[in-house]
Order: C-alpha cells, then structure tokens, then sequence
C-alpha cells in the first residue's frame, strides 16, 4: 500500500489515439467541438501534417496535438507553474484525473471523429518525499513481485508490462499495462556572472518518487476500434491506472 499521508501530484496527463489512416490538419474542429471555445493558439504545419491546438483548462494547459500517426490531448503544467520544492505539477490525484475524463469522452464521442486503431491513457504522478530511503520505503509497498532494501539502495528504476484481456467485449483485445517506478533527486542551480567569473550555486537537493503509466490497447489488435466502445475502453484503461497507483504492481 501507499503512503496516503502525503498525495501523489500529477505532473501530466495524456490520451493518445492512433487513427487507421493519415489525417489532414486542415479544417479540423476538434478542439472547439470537445471544450466549446476557441484555443488560446493554433498551429498548422500542412508539409508535416501537424495541428497544436492549445489553450489553459482546469488548472493547466491542454493541448491537443497531431502528428502522424497520432492525435494526443495532454494536460500539462502552465508555463509560469514554478515550485520551490519539486517540478511544476497541475494538482492532486485522482481529482486531476477526473477533470480530465470529460475531455476523453467529449472527443471518442465526436460525430467527425477519425477511425481508430489503438487508445492509450498515460500519466505521470509525484509524490516529494524527505529522502531516498524514504521514497524506497513507498516503492517497497507497491513493487510486490521484487524484495527492496531501503538502507542500501541508490539509482533504482523498475519498469514493467502486466498485459491483460480487456474486459469491453471486443474480441481478442488485449491492454498493456506499462509502469515505470522510480525515486528521483533534483536540486535548483543558481548561475551568476560577476569578476570572479561565472559562479555556480546549487540548492539543496530534493527527492521524488515518480510513477509513468501508459495503459493502452495492444497494437496486436488489427481492426478499427468501435466508436461505440471507447468510452467504455477508456473507463477500463482509467480502471487500471487506478489499480496501479492505488495498489502497486498487481497481476
């Protein structure tokens, strides 16, 4: 189990959708159909056949961003979101979560959405910690299937799949289930520039466990997926990111 005490913080959070064929950026309204407004800033790159859309949404900055083969809606940090303590963060899990839920269901219920093949949900979650020992002691409880040793462990990285059969009634439809699990040091750097030269001033360093998820649908699978069950897809993949943070690395 996790520490409950101190909340894990989401530093991104991502839907990917690979469409079954290549996608013109041009004439797209996907973004003022799924959030009801214009974006903050448009870019088409018609040779590259890329489109950022882009604008602020909950307590971050949404994108949605195609390019070949694939269209991501991503919600990161806003670009003047600084912290003393540890990297930009747009707020707490599971309630970012949830915010971010209705732009998934907005856009797979799209009348003009493309074909697609494959659906993923990804996440980057933080939790500070006041060492190393400590941020292994939280990993000890989530990485069942491996034996940690807090007091003697430095540079540890655990990365692994846990494939499952997904449960939306699409024949031989498989989901990965990619985890990444890790304790990471940074420190704030000072440079100034005086007559003894340029002078470097490192703070104080600080510590994070960090946990990547990318729960998605197998690429093994060959067909179109049915508009009709990607909500519920979404539901299964958002299910099994829950289960990971929430209970580690199950079977």
């Amino acid at each position: 189990m996790t520490d409950n005490s101190i909340p894990w913080l989401i530093e991104a959070i991502r839907l990917t959708s690979f469409p079954g064929q290549p996608i013109s950026p041009n004439g797209q309204s996907w973004w003022s159909d799924v959030i009801g407004s214009a974006p903050d800033r448009k870019l088409i790159q018609p040779k590259s056949g890329e489109l950022i859309e882009e604008g602020q949404f909950a307590s971050g900055r949404l994108i949605l961003r195609l390019t070949q083969p694939k269209i991501d809606w991503t919600l990161v940090p806003l670009p003047d979101k600084q912290s003393e303590e540890m990297p930009p963060t747009i707020g707490n899990y599971p309630e970012m979560w949830q915010s971010f839920l209705p732009v998934t269901k907005a856009w797979v219920n799209l009348p003009n959405l493309p074909p697609i093949k494959r659906i993923a949900f990804g996440s980057v979650l933080l939790k500070p910690v006041e060492t190393p020992k400590d941020g292994y002691t939280i990993l000890s409880g989530l990485l069942h299937s491996i034996k940690l040793d807090p007091d003697a462990m430095v540079d540890f990285f655990y990365q692994i799949n846990r494939p499952r059969v997904s449960a939306s009634g699409v024949p031989d439809l498989a989901i990965n289930r990619l985890s990444k699990w890790g304790v990471v040091g940074f420190q704030d750097s000072l440079i100034s520039i005086g007559p003894e030269g340029i002078i470097q001033k490192l703070g104080p360093e600080r510590y994070i466990v960090r946990i990547e998820l990318d729960i998605n649908t197998s690429q093994k699978y060959q067909k179109d997926l049915e508009q009709k069950v990607l909500p519920s897809i979404i539901d299964e993949l958002l299910s099994m990111a829950h289960e990971l943070v929430d209970r580690g690395d199950v079977q």
